[in-house]
């Protein structure tokens, strides 16, 4: 996704787009592996809106996102 830490500019796919956009800086709040960016790139109301969140929701997911985390990390260890 080349526009996934630009998500407004998507013309192709925009919703998978958002929901990679979000994923991103779900992972990268939650200090897992590295984008290799700087700094976060927080996520704007209006996608969260889009997605139909209030705010990031890794309370939600973060069980699962570190299940499946470390799945994948295990299988290069």
């Amino acid at each position: 996704m080349y526009y996934h830490h630009r998500p407004k500019k998507a013309n192709d796919h925009p919703l998978i787009t958002k929901i990679i956009h979000l994923a991103d800086s779900m992972v990268d709040e939650m200090k897992l592996g590295t984008s290799g960016e700087v700094v976060a790139n927080p996520v704007k109301p209006k996608i969260l809106q889009a997605l139909g969140f209030a705010e990031l929701p890794i309370e939600k997911f973060e069980e699962d996102i570190k299940d499946q985390y470390y799945t994948a990390l295990s299988a290069f260890l």
